[in-house]
């Protein structure tokens, strides 16, 4: 299945700013796009954005101290 970046941004809680920025900057993300640039996410970048989310939570909560 194939996702809009709103669509990930629901499923995800990772929001369209972050996405794009992730994807420009650490480059683990590498969505199709369409001749308009739109961005399609697949199942497999979703679970990774979801990975991705809960470790920040946790460095967020304990601090840089995560083992």
């Amino acid at each position: 299945m194939k996702y809009s970046i709103e669509q990930v941004v629901k499923k995800t809680g990772v929001s369209a700013f972050s996405l794009r920025n992730w994807e420009k900057r650490y480059q683990f993300l590498h969505p199709k796009r369409l001749n308009n640039g739109f961005r399609f996410y697949d199942e497999s970048d979703v679970a990774i954005l979801k990975r991705v989310r809960e470790l920040c939570e946790i460095v967020h909560r304990y601090g840089a101290r995560v083992y």
